[in-house]
């Protein structure tokens, strides 16, 4: 209802021995020109296939905006591209221009989400991606209801424990 229409639609089999010839064919098609130039390109595509498809993009000299999924959302995409010369002479070359949904902003998302950060940058030289966000959700999540659940008792069963701490985690419906 957005008045989008599709003019290309193109699919590739990524377990084939002819792989790279099938993502060059979809380059071309794109870039052929008598053809129309499309105004957005959506890549529904995995890391692997993306880097190519972006490199070969970029020699072909197509410059319309490309969306992608949450895959090439994270800091290890981009870093992806540093071994081409193109990437090293411009940073950004492959990946300006290209869109992509991230779960997390850590500079707005908060004091817990910015000590998460520094605690990744000081322990493994490097952004935490929004997967390491999400396993520390979890991760809070459960100690939450474990202190919610209170201690064992000594006579508690293992299972019987389980059950309370997982009630506890059920129960838990807000932020606070």
């Amino acid at each position: 209802a957005t008045g989008g229409k599709i003019l290309y639609r193109r699919g590739f089999v990524n377990a084939a021995d002819n792989v790279e010839k099938q993502l060059q064919a979809i380059v071309d098609d794109l870039a052929a020109p008598t053809g129309d130039r499309p105004g957005i390109i959506f890549l529904a595509v995995h890391t692997k296939e993306a880097v190519p498809l972006l490199a070969k993009f970029r020699a072909k000299q197509l410059t319309s905006p490309i969306i992608c999924s949450e895959a090439m959302g994270d800091a290890s995409f981009a870093a992806s591209f540093a071994h081409y010369p193109a990437e090293e002479e411009t940073i950004g070359y492959f990946t300006n221009g290209v869109y992509t949904v991230t779960p997390i902003l850590y500079h707005i998302a908060g004091r817990r989400a910015l000590q998460l950060q520094d605690a990744s940058w000081k322990t493994y030289n490097v952004a935490p991606g929004w997967k390491m966000a999400t396993y520390y959700d979890a991760a809070m999540l459960a100690l939450e209801a474990i202190r919610l659940a209170g201690p064992r008792a000594q006579n508690e069963g293992m299972a019987a424990y389980r059950l309370r701490v997982r009630a506890q985690l059920a129960g838990i419906n807000s932020l606070e």
